[in-house]
């Protein structure tokens, strides 16, 4: 799926995206109670589905939900740092999109 002028589109998970000139960012976070930790990760690829770059990062003790929410602002700022303005996001976590459109507003905040 991707967000687009606040509007979701659903993608089968095989569908490449063909958008020349954008990336995509695909995200995925893993957390572990037992152990007190999360960690958030992903890749970016061209248009053509060819890998660009990837990222991973520890967290630290996070809920599934903020570290799939992290996992998309950290994919965003190595994106729009590299100066890509359109970008499809993939995540296969509902709850995260849904807070993201839910507060559209800007005032969502992650201390």
């Amino acid at each position: 799926m991707f967000l687009r002028d606040y509007r979701v589109v659903y993608l089968e998970e095989s569908e490449p995206i063909h958008f020349p000139s954008w990336v995509s960012l695909s995200t995925n976070s893993s957390v572990r109670f037992d152990e007190g930790f999360a960690i958030d990760g992903g890749c970016v690829r061209d248009h053509n589905g060819e890998w660009i770059i990837g990222f991973a990062k520890y967290l630290g003790n996070f809920t599934v939900l903020e570290a799939e929410l992290w996992g998309i602002l950290d994919g965003l700022k190595l994106i729009l740092d590299r100066r890509f303005e359109k970008i499809p996001i993939q995540t296969d976590s509902i709850e995260a999109i849904n807070v993201i459109l839910e507060d559209s507003s800007g005032t969502l905040t992650m201390s």
